[in-house]
């Protein structure tokens, strides 16, 4: 050994002190195990000291005055951190040199390679982050190259660099924040603490809180609006009719088509600012479906147009010609507009001048007579295009909506807060019993915790639900209310069964509720 070294590398071989003084049996690697065990033999003359293969004492000598391999904790016996059997552990002596009778020898808890590793990790492993640790392989990195978490979801089951924790062997800790002085006691972190795997945190975890705020955020009572608004909703189809041979000439025969277009998902092709002029995107100029028509008088376009309006609002687009035409279009219908074309909508525009040749006089006088009689039904004023919000509902429609706010203010006032989280929250006290049921009988072995079976067959018959202060206080008015305003038909019959202000059905339907409206199951008190 070399005086002028501190610790030594040890592995842990058994950890059952049997004054639970939290004494380990470990062996140095730089040691020479044999030529210790030799010494022993020699100087205390016991014939059965060693095992069968010579390689350790025999177990009933462990922890024995001769024992070489024991070794007393370094850490004050308050914080009680016991290692793993085959764990690494760094070992410290008074005299490294001269250790006469191997009395005065320590050990403290060796490093970990990787939180992850807390539970459990084998000396092998915990080398990887020391010097010798360039011939071991490590785990999988946490953070990456800038110092954030590689997996973000992560967050929340390791402590924080800048605040101070003590963390347990199993996913439990007790971390000490700096930012709000903030204590968390916390049980159950994460359900998958593995090695080389990413933890999720546990969001069912028990956890104790107690912080002390700088600030108080007071909550106002939810304000309700209502207002009458128009709903701004993507357009989902568009119709235009158009004229392409007749509108320049005064004999009664057209010809021309009606055509369905699906629109996209853009800001301009919305119920709000889609109207009579809107570019038609260049997407959407392939038509969904077609209807054309050949030397038709104006009466008999119209009908056409219409049919198609209305055919597409009924979900199906149905025409009495000889090839019984009809087209059932798929997806989202409403809302739709319906519009005469780009080019009819070019000479609805025309403002006649001295100039205007005779023949655009006439174009405007045709278009007009067919917008004019373009209408979703009789009772439409406005003619020649519009939206269709709904099956049946021309124009854009008015509706009711209606508004929660929940109002806030933030005061300087410093405040301290606990929250207590979990599953199930049991409120016991010693010597209390419900009724004629006896006080809980907690035992020895409840000292070092509950189990599951003490809290169903013990705990649970002997506690009951939390009641829920606001809620019982609604369902006591409704009762009294209901005694103050009541009357009866004539005396010695029982009340009527409506008041002024309730009634015996609504009470009996709140109480149908109390079970879980007025009770919380899952905070028990005894």
């Amino acid at each position: 050994m070399n005086n002028s070294q501190l610790f030594y590398i040890g592995k842990v071989i058994d950890v059952r002190c049997r004054k639970r003084a939290n004494r380990i049996r470990a062996i140095v690697q730089t040691e020479d195990i044999q030529g210790i065990l030799d010494s022993i033999a020699n100087k205390y003359n016991v014939k059965d000291i060693f095992n069968e293969d010579k390689t350790d004492l025999n177990k009933k000598y462990w922890y024995k005055k001769f024992d070489p391999f024991v070794y007393l904790p370094f850490l004050p016996r308050h914080l009680d951190i016991v290692p793993e059997p085959n764990e690494l552990v760094l070992i410290m002596y008074f005299n490294s040199e001269e250790n006469i009778g191997r009395k005065n020898q320590f050990y403290v808890p060796g490093p970990k390679s990787d939180p992850r590793n807390l539970k459990f990790e084998n000396s092998e492993a915990s080398k990887s982050v020391m010097l010798e640790g360039l011939n071991y392989g490590g785990t999988s990195d946490i953070l990456d190259e800038n110092g954030e978490l590689s997996f973000t979801d992560s967050y929340g089951v390791f402590p924080e660099p800048q605040d101070n924790a003590i963390l347990g062997k199993n996913a439990t800790d007790v971390v000490l924040k700096t930012d709000v002085p903030t204590v968390l006691l916390r049980a159950g972190v994460s359900n998958n603490i593995n090695q080389n795997e990413n933890p999720i945190p546990n969001n069912n975890m028990g956890a104790l809180q107690i912080t002390y705020f700088d600030g108080n955020k007071i909550s106002y009572p939810e304000k309700k609006t209502k207002k009458l608004e128009i709903p701004n909703v993507g357009l989902k189809k568009l119709i235009e009719y158009d004229l392409e041979v007749g509108l320049d000439n005064t004999v009664d025969s057209y010809t021309g088509s009606v055509n369905l277009y699906n629109l996209p998902e853009l800001k301009d092709l919305t119920s709000l600012s889609f109207n009579f002029d809107t570019p038609l995107p260049s997407i959407s100029n392939v038509p969904l479906f077609q209807y054309k028509f050949q030397a038709k008088p104006m009466s008999a376009v119209t009908e056409i147009v219409n049919t198609f309006i209305k055919g597409l609002n009924s979900g199906e687009i149905v025409f009495d010609d000889a090839d019984k035409t009809s087209f059932k279009p798929t997806g989202e219908i409403f809302p739709f507009f319906y519009r005469p074309s780009l080019n009819i909508r070019n000479i609805l525009n025309l403002t006649p001048d001295p100039n205007t040749q005779p023949t655009d006089l006439i174009k405007k006088i045709n278009a007009t007579t067919l917008y004019q009689d373009v209408k979703f039904s009789d009772s439409i004023k406005t003619p020649g295009f519009g939206i269709v919000m709904e099956k049946d509902k021309f124009g854009k429609q008015f509706k009711l909506t209606e508004t929660v706010t929940k109002p806030s203010s933030y005061t300087n006032e410093k405040i301290s807060v606990s929250l207590l989280r979990s599953n199930e929250i049991y409120l016991l006290s010693y010597g209390t019993n419900i009724g004629t049921n006896p006080a809980i009988s907690f035992t020895n072995k409840t000292n070092y915790g509950i189990d599951t079976e003490f809290i169903s067959n013990e705990i649970q018959p002997k506690t009951e639900p939390m009641v829920r202060g606001e809620s019982l206080k609604e369902l006591l008015n409704l009762i009294v209310l209901f005694l103050t305003t009541h009357v009866h038909a004539y005396h010695g019959v029982p009340p009527v069964p409506v008041s002024n202000a309730t009634s015996v059905q609504e009470i009996q339907s709140e109480l149908e509720k109390y079970d879980t409206k007025v009770l919380n199951s899952k905070i028990r008190i005894s």
